[in-house]
């Protein structure tokens, strides 16, 4: 939520722009088997992308076989990722999930989110897979 309060209103739809292409044509795309969440405000997001991410998780609520990905948009709340993904080359968090992340699984990559593709994301969860975890103390 920092970002959308704190950054010029160009910036923020500009990023709000790529969350909302991102989602029309990546995961809406129908050989894609991602099932979408949203863990954030949506009230506080433009209209068009609360409108396509809101299309966006109805449209993929019966991909049940294939994997979640849950975007935290708009975010101020307390979800418990096992996996927290940073893209862009960056080694830390930027104020981002620092208390949910507690327990979570770290992956740094240094693709920009825009290019963050299929791939990547696959990636990150065999490096993931690969991982030994103590049960998390919640």
């Amino acid at each position: 939520m920092d970002n959308l309060r704190k950054r010029d209103s160009a910036e923020v739809a500009f990023l709000m722009g790529m969350v909302e292409e991102a989602v029309q044509t990546r995961l809406l795309r129908p050989e894609h088997r991602w099932r979408l969440h949203v863990a954030g405000r949506t009230d506080l997001l433009l209209d068009s992308t609360r409108d396509i991410l809101t299309a966006a998780v109805a449209a993929t609520a019966g991909r049940i076989d294939g994997p979640e990905l849950t975007v935290a948009i708009g975010y101020d709340g307390r979800p418990e990722p096992d996996l927290v993904i940073r893209t862009s080359g960056e080694r830390r968090l930027s104020g981002f999930l620092l208390w949910q992340s507690v327990q979570s699984e770290l992956y740094f990559c240094d693709v920009y989110w825009p290019g963050f593709g299929q791939a990547d994301f696959l990636r990150a969860l065999r490096a993931f897979s690969h991982r030994r975890r103590a049960p998390a103390v919640r």
